[in-house]
């Protein structure tokens, strides 16, 4: 009973941070953090059953703080590396749905002579149909710049492009694999 009322509590967790994580006003931060405990939580009743068997198996006093010490350290780094491979691919394709066409020449032009200019690889422009201003890059399968409408509303032609060759400096650096 112990053993199936742990497992229960840890699917149920993990159910929970899934449905918190479909909410539409949470930020992009909190999503990120439910999709790491909705991983640890998933992955935790398959290393539970896979290493603990109670004192007979691999830990050899019976003391059950070592087992569930390693356990949790084990869960967390299986955790973390499925998370460090699915999170870039949620993040970015949840931005693509938002983001709309637009055919702004001036940009796609300026985006084409800095991508010579710098010698990194033409980006994608993505618009997204957001108020609050915000820009950011990904470079981790192909280099991608999101910008918000509300940021090109309320920045000048020189300040979107000085925005953009901030975000080509990431794309170079190669800097959003750190902060993914």
């Amino acid at each position: 009973p112990v053993n199936i009322g742990i497992v229960l509590l840890s699917i149920t967790l993990s159910i929970l941070a899934l449905f918190f994580i479909r909410k539409k006003d949470l930020p992009m931060d909190k999503k990120l953090g439910l999709l790491y405990a909705h991983l640890f939580f998933f992955v935790f009743p398959f290393v539970y059953y896979a290493f603990f068997r109670g004192c007979q198996t691999i830990f050899e006093a019976c003391s059950k703080i070592k087992p569930v010490m390693i356990m949790l350290g084990l869960t967390s780094v299986i955790a973390l590396i499925i998370g460090l491979l699915l999170a870039p691919i949620i993040f970015i394709s949840s931005y693509k749905r938002k983001s709309i066409k637009a055919d702004i020449r001036w940009l796609k032009e300026f985006i084409e002579n800095s991508s010579a200019q710098l010698t990194v690889k033409i980006p994608k422009i993505y618009i997204v149909d957001f108020a609050n201003p915000f820009a950011f890059s990904v470079s981790i399968f192909s280099p991608k710049i999101f910008i918000s409408i509300g940021m090109m509303e309320i920045l000048t032609r020189k300040e979107v492009e000085a925005v953009i060759l901030h975000e080509f400096s990431h794309i170079k650096n190669r800097s959003s694999i750190f902060k993914l």
